[in-house]
């Protein structure tokens, strides 16, 4: 699945490492869901997969809804940052 700022047409940012970390969120929100999960350009461009993981219980409601997010300069900006959220949210 393309992140939203690679699908034609859209303006959510620039692409660059960030890529990495909206990648990083598609994985982890499939294994906090517990199932493989598609979602289509128009559901990606409406910010359906950033909605799903705002219903995950902690700590992957918080870490994935910033990951996920469409606008590219809004996202997180590592994936260490990721990291660094998924396990501050245990304490």
């Amino acid at each position: 699945m393309a992140p939203p700022e690679l699908i034609p047409g859209t303006h959510f940012g620039p692409a660059d490492h960030r890529i990495d970390v909206y990648h990083a969120g598609l994985l982890l929100h499939q294994v906090a869901l517990g199932k493989e999960v598609q979602f289509t350009p128009e559901q990606i461009m409406e910010g359906r997969p950033r909605e799903i993981a705002l219903t995950l219980r902690p700590p992957f409601s918080g870490a994935l809804e910033k990951a996920l997010r469409r606008h590219v300069l809004e996202r997180m900006q590592s994936a260490k940052e990721l990291w660094t959220d998924l396990n501050s949210s245990h304490r």
